[in-house]
């Protein structure tokens, strides 16, 4: 999860956060909506709303994400390609360990702790740059049919 991590500036008000803790949100943020005809933006301000009213002045202000491997990513010219969850065919490196894992399980009829360490850094050795190319061509393949897949349904990619 230290890829996922979110600059201090865009992280939102948690839904566990006490009342105290969502004004001092709010007030950090610099957020002053207008409340019965008048701006808050004061903690004092706050004080009249209630907790679910303040959960929604949070919502309603959430800032965009910004992830911290972006920001250093940015520094060095260059972005960060996030993979969707749960979609290991779209990522080389789980079907190259999930190769490794089967083929240590299959050799590793004493199961041994150690000899499932030893065939996995074996498998591991063992895996070339031919068969890392096989893997890439196959997600570059499951990633074309998505989007043929996806080619009748109406969607906007804009860039972040």
């Amino acid at each position: 999860t230290y890829h996922t991590v979110l600059t201090e500036e865009t992280k939102p008000a948690k839904a566990t956060f006490t009342k105290v803790e969502l004004v001092e949100w709010l007030v950090k943020k610099g957020v002053a909506p207008d409340i019965d005809g008048h701006t808050v933006s004061t903690s004092d301000g706050y004080v009249v709303l209630k907790k679910v009213e303040l959960e929604e002045v949070c919502k309603q202000h959430k800032p965009a994400l910004v992830l911290q491997a972006q920001v250093l990513a940015r520094k060095f010219d260059c972005d960060v390609l996030s993979l969707p969850v749960a979609h290991p065919e779209l990522n080389p490196i789980e079907i190259v360990w999930a190769s490794v894992k089967g083929n240590a399980a299959k050799r590793n009829v004493n199961y041994s702790l150690t000899d499932a360490e030893r065939l996995t850094i074996e498998g591991l050795g063992q895996i070339g740059v031919d068969e890392w190319s096989k893997y890439v061509r196959h997600c570059i393949k499951v990633e074309n049919n998505y989007y043929d897949a996806a080619d009748d349904i109406p969607f906007e990619c804009t860039k972040n």
